[in-house]
């Protein structure tokens, strides 16, 4: 691998989605073909550049990471949407995930861990009660009423991209009830925070999260599979016209 990542490390690439048209023009030549049959769908202009530069940058991520050219890549996707790396011997290449949110796009890598990640942009609309009251656990239900109501925007968006980053990580998607899981910090200070998990879940106690500064505008969460995670490296994702 060219960018060595050692087993309890994980890379986080922060991709700006508004790119000169040079660099979506070359981009777009990253594209699998079922990408660019996807990006014609988009009805503007603007969202159809962003889709070719996140797709794109992280394609050129992901093949600068395992050493690979750019064109021997095969992503698939999981029965539930989740993007995977196969190897030949059907294994896991390597775990990744990413997410984006108008002009902001994440990438998570790890050698051998599940990871996902989700970021959103902080916008005002009129149904987070109702999607709080459906979607949220309990405690996390509590938890938002306590909030003062200047908060309470901010506080949804971050629960929200704590419960979608833990569904991409399992790679379940929204196939995985999303009230039947807590998301809280609580009093820990631990920088990885434990996913709280009915005891019966065959999935307690394996993941963590933790909620990643990027801007005011926005709410941003990786998870993790499994503790020990002693490093996160993060990067500027900077377009690269010359991969090797």
């Amino acid at each position: 691998m060219k960018e060595l990542l050692q087993k309890d490390q994980v890379d986080i690439w922060t991709i700006q989605l508004d790119q000169a048209d040079n660099v979506i023009n070359a981009l777009y030549w990253n594209l699998s073909d079922e990408e660019k049959n996807q990006f014609v769908r988009f009805r503007y202009s603007q969202e159809r550049k962003r889709f070719i530069v996140c797709h794109g940058a992280v394609r050129q991520i992901l093949a600068m990471t395992i050493d690979k050219p750019i064109n021997k890549l095969q992503i698939e996707e999981n029965q539930f949407g989740k993007p995977v790396i196969w190897k030949k011997d059907g294994g896991v290449e390597i775990q990744f995930n990413y997410s984006h949110s108008e002009n902001l796009a994440m990438c998570a890598v790890s050698p051998t861990r599940n990871v996902g990640v989700d970021i959103e942009i902080i916008h005002p609309f009129i149904d987070i009660e109702q999607l709080v009251a459906h979607y949220f656990s309990y405690e996390e239900n509590v938890y938002f009423q306590s909030v003062d109501s200047k908060r309470k925007l901010r506080t949804f968006f971050t629960l929200w991209c704590r419960k979608e980053a833990f569904t991409k990580a399992i790679g379940r998607g929204f196939s995985y009830p999303l009230n039947e899981f807590t998301m809280l910090d609580g009093r820990s200070t631990a920088h990885f925070k434990p996913v709280k998990l009915g005891w019966r879940s065959a999935l307690a106690g394996y993941w963590f999260y933790t909620d990643l500064k990027v801007n005011d505008d926005y709410a941003c969460t990786l998870v993790v599979e499994g503790e020990g995670i002693k490093s996160l490296h993060h990067h500027e994702w900077v377009m690269n016209f010359n991969p090797e």
